[in-house]
């Protein structure tokens, strides 16, 4: 059987959105959840409490959508790139929890 190409299949395309989608939900976390004034704001009142990690953490789960909605799709080589992009975001989780 052959295969055909497709441009979204790439482990790029997984790392890339990967990366952008937890940082999307950060910014819809502060759209809903924040009544501060600024991001930046928000950022400070995060690291204030130092629950960074915490919120970084959360912000990491629906990686697990994309990764599942790449399985669905059969795009594996994406899939690879969202689990390395996760636990690239894993490190960065373990690096602000404990240095």
């Amino acid at each position: 059987m052959k295969k055909t190409y497709n441009k979204y299949n790439s482990q790029k395309v997984g790392i890339i959105s990967g990366i952008i989608l937890p940082l999307i939900v950060i910014f819809l976390f502060y759209m809903i959840k924040s009544d501060l004034v600024s991001f930046s704001s928000f950022v400070n009142h995060i690291v204030k409490y130092n629950i960074h990690s915490e919120i970084v953490s959360l912000c990491v789960v629906p990686n697990l959508l994309l990764f599942f909605l790449f399985i669905w799709k059969n795009y594996n080589l994406s899939a690879k790139g969202v689990i390395l992009a996760t636990m690239l975001y894993g490190i960065f989780i373990i690096i602000l929890k404990y240095v």
